[in-house]
Order: structure tokens, then sequence, then C-alpha cells
């Protein structure tokens, strides 16, 4: 047997190398009589499930893994309860807010009669005093019309 390719030590090796090695066609149909290429497809889209699958798992863990602790407005010490229970995640309670030095002028009937609760209040504080900071670069001069 002569060698074709003197870079190949193994005869053997080298006549497999020139032989047309393709196998039988693929048929079209699987053995159950489903397209070959839908079943690929459903391959991959139960690999795509068990993906997502894992992927929720994951999720649910990290969600057990957190906790929330009851949320009151620290600051501000006027107003009613919030009728529904509110809670806060404990990353953010361990944070403390701002000092409020707005002070709120509206009509007292709506803090004694609950209309607004503390945590809507503390909302709408917390708004009206981030409203009267003026920012760094505010232009101070008149706009001409």
């Amino acid at each position: 047997m002569t060698v074709t390719n003197p870079t190949t030590l193994d005869p053997l090796i080298d006549a497999l190398g020139q032989m047309n090695l393709q196998g039988p066609p693929i048929p079209p149909f699987g053995p159950t009589g489903t397209p070959v290429k839908a079943l690929a497809d459903l391959s991959k889209t139960s690999d795509k499930a068990k993906s997502d699958e894992q992927n929720d798992d994951e999720l649910d863990d990290m969600e057990e893994e957190m906790t929330y602790k009851p949320y009151r407005p620290a600051k501000l010490l006027y107003g009613r309860d919030h009728p529904d229970p509110v809670v806060e995640n404990a990353t953010l309670a361990a944070v403390t807010p701002p000092d409020i030095s707005y002070n709120l002028a509206m009509p007292a009937s709506i803090i004694s009669e609950g209309k607004l609760s503390n945590l809507q209040l503390e909302a709408v504080v917390y708004g009206c005093q981030r409203h009267q900071m003026d920012l760094p670069t505010a232009v101070t001069d008149e706009i001409e019309g």
C-alpha cells in the first residue's frame, strides 16, 4: 500500500481518509412518523422549558431568603396608620430616611379624620421638601418672552 500523504504515519488511516465516508441518508420522518425537524424542535423546546424551570426555582429560593419588615414612617410623627399592611425589604429598612424639614400646610381635617394615612402624608411631605430644593445649576435669570 502506498501512502499518499507523507505526514501520515499509518497507511490505514490515510486510506480511510481518502474514502468517501458518508452515512445513510437521514429519513425525513422519525420512527414515530413525526418529521425529524419537528423532533429536533421539540428537543430544543424541552431544553428551554427545563432551563426556565431552573430559573423559576432559583427565583423562588431568592424570594424565600429575602425578609420583609412592617413599614412605618420613621420621621413623620403624625397621621393615622395606613389601613393596609405595608412592608419593606430588610435592606431598605436598615437605611435611615432623611430628616423632615418641610412644614406641611393642609387642612387639619385631612389629618384628624384620617383621609390620608401617615404613609401617604410621608410621601407628600418628602415630595414637597424635595420640590423646595434648587438644583446646583439652577438659572436665576428670567426668560425674556
